[in-house]
């Protein structure tokens, strides 16, 4: 086995990068979750993946809304028993993590972080500045979801030869068929029918470092005439809930409803005050729809103004004003569609794996 994979849970948009790296390894990979799902996920588990899987047991701590401790027996009897030629594990805040280090000090094999916390996102505090920079001085190598993450990795005192930019993709081919094939049916083409254009979507938690309030203060403000749908789980905000029969509270959707729906929004908001990444950003590009990216979010760095979007702050005006701007340049045509879902690449698993595949090769030589 070439590397093994400790990860937190299941996340299903996870599960096709693990396919094609494991494709694309002469070895293979195989991946250790410290957890099947957490209480905020309702994910299913993989089923039938190509490559072994392993779902420790033990405890689960909730630590906050979004902070889950695993406590988990077994990652170094696994790891012990698949003898992969690298480590990589997925964050530094799980004894699961540590536990993963140890294994490769003592079988002296690389041992690489898939990251990507950077000074937007890191959470604040002396002691987790220093555990985070404790783990990171041992790993050899950082696989870095962007070049954000791979700043805040050399800010923490790492060699920079010693991080890579990897990316953090989606099967951004998959994402586009669904969203391509939704808007040509005939229910695609009804509730294109039925929304008021132009059509914002804001997809993911209704939890406060999402700042949707903001969102909704912002689209009352700016474009009331305008549709907005709000996917994900949570307590909607209450300007929200109050607002005009133009606002649609979806619930939570299955992935590729969502991604149904990204193939008829003509733009998607993420306005979050705090965000490791925002993988909706590489999806609703690839469905060809305009973005409007937080700052604070590692995936701003798809997003290029004006061509596919605006970067912004967090403040209701803000968030108007690239709202006003968005809704000036749209409703989208196929064609303007195409141009949005051709900056969508630098997403997608055609540009993260050979980096993957590459950044091991290179982090195992050292």
């Amino acid at each position: 086995m070439d590397a093994a994979f400790v990860t937190n849970i299941m996340a299903p948009y996870r599960l096709p990068l693990f396919r094609a790296l494991h494709a694309a390894l002469p070895g293979g990979i195989g991946v250790v979750c410290l957890a099947r799902s957490e209480p905020n996920r309702s994910w299913e588990p993989w089923r039938e993946a190509p490559f072994p899987v392993r779902i420790l047991s033990g405890r689960t701590i909730r630590l906050g809304p979004e902070r889950f401790l695993h406590v988990r027996r077994g990652v170094t009897r696994q790891l012990s028993e698949w003898s992969p030629g690298a480590v990589v594990v997925g964050g530094w805040d799980a004894p699961g993590y540590w536990l993963a280090g140890g294994y490769a000090a003592r079988r002296r094999v690389p041992l690489l972080a898939w990251v990507g916390t950077h000074g937007g996102s890191a959470r604040r505090g002396g002691m987790r500045r220093n555990l985070r920079r404790a783990f990171l001085s041992r790993v050899d190598g950082i696989l870095a979801y962007g070049t954000v993450a791979a700043e805040y990795a050399v800010e923490l005192g790492l060699p920079r030869e010693r991080v890579a930019v990897v990316g953090n993709p989606v099967d951004t081919d998959a994402v586009a068929a669904a969203a391509r094939a939704f808007r040509e049916s005939t229910r695609g083409r009804q509730l294109l029918e039925e929304l008021a254009r132009p059509a914002f979507a804001y997809v993911g938690q209704l939890i406060p470092r999402k700042n949707v309030d903001a969102l909704a203060q912002a689209w009352a403000q700016a474009v009331p005439d305008t549709s907005l749908l709000v996917v994900g789980g949570g307590e909607p905000p209450a300007a929200l809930r109050d607002q005009t029969p133009n606002v649609r509270l979806l619930g939570e959707l299955a992935p590729q409803r969502v991604h149904e729906l990204l193939g008829v929004v003509d733009a998607v908001v993420m306005p979050s005050v705090e965000e490791v990444w925002g993988l909706v950003v590489n999806e609703a590009l690839a469905a060809g729809a305009l973005c409007i990216v937080s700052r604070n979010a590692g995936a701003a760095e798809l997003v290029h103004p004006p061509a596919n979007g605006e970067v912004v702050g967090t403040g209701a005006d803000e968030i108007a004003d690239a709202l006003r701007r968005v809704a000036a340049r749209t409703p989208l045509s196929v064609e303007d569609r195409e141009r949005v879902a051709a900056t969508s690449a630098p997403g997608s698993m055609d540009a993260a794996v050979p980096r993957f595949v590459e950044a091991l090769a290179r982090f195992r030589r050292r």
